[in-house]
C-alpha cells in the first residue's frame, strides 16, 4: 500500500504540472512517434513535403484540409476519382486518430502533429512501441488494434439500442485482451491483462495505457506503473458519455471503405475499378459477415466477431492508400510489384488472401503453380495431391472453385500452409472466399490434408471445419460442425453454426511462394 501511495503521489506531481493533460500527452505522443515510430529523415520528410504542398496556412500553421488530402491522393494515383466518398471517410478516421485516446470533438483539418498520430495509429507493429510493454503495464493485443480502427469510422451510436449485457461484454474484452492470434510479437502475450473492470470499458483503459505510455521517464529508474494513473484517468474520462458498445459504422459506409482497401491493397490501381469485373463480389463476401442487422449498422461485436477472423490484416490496404502521404509511392512496402492474377485468384481475389494473411505481406514471388480446369479435364484427387507432395518448398495456396450444388452460387474454398522454416509457428488453414470470407484456423499437424479412399480430405468428418475433395475432383464437400467440436484441426465458427455444402468443382489453383534464397536460385537457373 505505501508503494501505490508514493506512486500515486508521483503521478499526481505530473498532473500538478501540467504534463498529464490532454493536450499534454497529445504532444508527448507525437515527440515520441517522431523518434520511436516514423523514419525522420524519410517518412517525415515526405509528410512534410506533402503539406508543404497541399496544405492551407492558418495563423501561420499548415492544415490538410479534406479536399486537399483528396485530390493529393487522387493526383497520385492512389485514389480512383469513382471513390472519393470513399476517400472522405477515411479521411475523418484520420481525424478521429490524431486526438486518440481522448474523446473530445475532432478537428476539422489536419496539422502536422495531427498527421503524425493518426498515420502512427495505422501502423500497429510500430506504434506498440509507444507502450513499452512490461509487467509495470499490459501489453496491446491484435483485437485493440481493430477496435481503434473500428472507432475511427464509428459514425453513428446506433449500438445504444442494442440489447447489451455488462457481464458478457467484459468476457469477450477478456478473451480477446488475451488472444495474441495472428500477432507480430505473439511473445508479449505474457503482458496481457484485462482491459474492461469497474473504472471503465476498453476506451477508458486506452486512455490508461496512453497515460502511462507517454510518462517522462527517467534512464535508469523506475517510473508509477499503469494502474498509478488510473485516478487521472478517470478525472479525463468523467464526462464521457460514449462507449464501445455504443458505437456503430454505417453499412453503407463500410462497404465503400472496404471496396476502397481491397482495390488499393496492392497500392496504386494498375486498371481503372471498372475492370475489376469480380470487385463488387469480393467486396460483398468480405463485409456479408460484418452486416448482420440491418437496422442498427455494424457495431463493435458484429466487427471483431468477422473481422477478428475473416480479415485481420485488411488493414495492410489503408496503409497502403496513405502511403504516398508519408513514403515514397515506389517503396515496395507501399506498391507491390505486379503479379499476374489467375481465372480464380483475380486482383479483388488476392486481396482476400491477403487479408487473411495468406503469403508474406509484400507477397514477393508468390505467383500461380498451377490451374486445373476441372470441367474440361480429368483431375483425380490423387494427383492432386501427388503435384502437391511433389512441390518445392515454399508457402501453398489451394483455390477450389464451383458452384453450389443446392443454390448454384458461386463458392470458393481454399487451403494455406506456410512454409515452415518462414513462418514456422504458423499452422496451415482452411478459408472460404465466397460466398462470404471466413476463416478455419486450428493446431493441425502438417500437412493438415490426406488421401483417405481416394479423397483428398482436410481435417476431420464431424469436428471442425472439413474439406473433402471427391476422387474425380468434380464435386467436393465442405461440413463445418461448431456442435460438440473438440481440438479440431480447423476450427468451425461458433457464429455460423452447423452446416454442409456441396460444391461442383470448375476451377482449382495452386499458388505458391518459394522462399527469397529459393527464389534467387530459380531466377540465376533461367539466366
Amino acid at each position: 500500500m505505501e508503494d501505490s501511495q508514493f506512486w500515486y503521489e508521483r503521478v499526481d506531481e505530473l498532473a500538478a504540472q501540467g504534463l498529464l493533460a490532454p493536450d499534454a500527452v497529445l504532444n508527448a505522443l507525437t515527440r515520441m512517434i517522431e523518434r520511436d515510430v516514423l523514419d525522420e529523415e524519410t517518412e517525415l520528410l515526405y509528410l512534410r513535403k506533402a503539406l508543404d504542398s497541399f496544405g492551407t496556412e492558418e495563423s501561420g500553421t499548415k492544415r490538410l484540409t479534406q479536399s486537399a488530402f483528396l485530390s493529393f491522393l487522387e493526383s497520385s494515383g492512389f485514389l480512383p476519382p469513382s471513390m472519393r466518398d470513399a476517400g472522405a471517410l477515411v479521411y475523418r478516421s484520420l481525424l478521429y486518430l490524431s486526438q486518440y485516446p481522448f474523446y473530445r470533438s475532432i478537428p476539422e483539418a489536419l496539422t502536422y502533429d495531427d498527421l503524425v498520430r493518426a498515420l502512427a495509429w495505422i501502423l500497429p507493429e510500430r506504434s506498440r512501441r509507444i507502450y513499452d510493454e512490461s509487467y509495470d503495464t499490459r501489453s496491446r493485443s491484435p483485437a485493440d488494434f481493430r477496435r481503434q480502427l473500428f472507432q475511427s469510422f464509428a459514425t453513428t451510436q446506433n449500438g445504444k439500442s442494442a440489447v447489451f449485457n455488462a457481464e458478457d461484454a467484459r468476457k469477450r474484452a477478456e478473451r480477446r485482451a488475451f488472444d495474441f492470434t495472428g500477432a507480430d510479437r505473439p511473445d508479449t502475450r505474457r503482458f496481457a491483462a484485462m482491459n474492461y473492470d469497474d473504472d471503465g470499458d476498453e476506451m477508458f483503459h486506452d486512455i490508461l495505457d496512453v497515460l502511462y505510455g507517454t510518462q517522462p521517464k527517467e534512464i535508469g529508474w523506475r517510473a508509477p506503473p499503469r494502474d498509478s494513473f488510473r485516478p487521472i484517468a478517470r478525472e479525463l474520462a468523467k464526462d464521457r458519455r460514449v462507449h464501445v458498445h455504443h458505437l456503430s459504422i454505417p453499412q453503407d459506409e463500410f462497404r465503400a471503405v472496404v471496396k476502397l482497401l481491397v482495390t488499393t491493397y496492392f497500392g496504386k490501381p494498375r486498371v481503372a475499378v471498372e475492370q475489376l469485373a469480380d470487385l463488387d463480389h469480393v467486396v460483398e463476401c468480405i463485409t456479408r459477415p460484418v452486416v448482420q442487422r440491418p437496422d442498427i449498422g455494424i457495431t463493435w461485436d458484429m466487427f471483431e466477431q468477422a473481422a477478428g477472423n475473416g480479415m485481420p490484416m485488411l488493414m495492410r490496404g489503408l496503409q497502403r492508400f496513405l502511403g504516398p502521404l508519408y513514403r515514397d509511392p515506389k517503396d515496395e512496402d507501399i506498391t507491390i510489384d505486379p503479379l499476374q492474377p489467375g481465372k480464380v485468384a483475380t486482383w479483388p481475389v488476392l486481396a482476400q488472401l491477403g487479408s487473411l494473411g495468406i503469403f508474406s505481406p509484400i507477397f514477393p514471388y508468390v505467383h500461380q503453380h498451377k490451374h486445373y480446369n476441372v470441367m474440361t479435364t480429368s483431375v483425380p484427387a490423387s494427383t492432386l495431391a501427388d503435384d502437391l507432395d511433389a512441390l518445392p518448398k515454399a508457402a501453398t495456396v489451394i483455390l477450389l472453385s464451383g458452384k453450389n450444388s443446392q443454390t448454384g452460387k458461386k463458392d470458393v474454398f481454399g487451403y494455406y500452409l506456410p512454409y515452415v522454416e518462414y513462418r514456422e509457428q504458423d499452422p496451415p488453414f482452411l478459408f472460404q472466399l465466397s460466398n462470404l470470407q471466413d476463416a478455419f484456423r486450428g493446431n493441425a499437424p502438417r500437412p493438415g490434408r490426406e488421401l483417405n479412399g481416394g479423397e483428398l480430405v482436410f481435417g476431420q468428418r464431424g469436428n471442425g471445419a472439413m474439406l473433402a475433395l471427391q476422387q474425380d475432383s468434380k464435386k467436393a464437400i465442405v461440413s463445418h460442425n461448431v456442435s460438440g467440436q473438440h481440438e479440431p484441426m480447423y476450427a468451425a465458427t461458433a457464429w455460423r453454426g452447423d452446416w454442409q455444402v456441396e460444391v461442383e468443382v470448375e476451377d482449382i489453383e495452386l499458388w505458391i511462394e518459394p522462399p527469397l534464397e529459393e527464389s534467387d536460385e530459380e531466377e540465376e537457373e533461367e539466366q
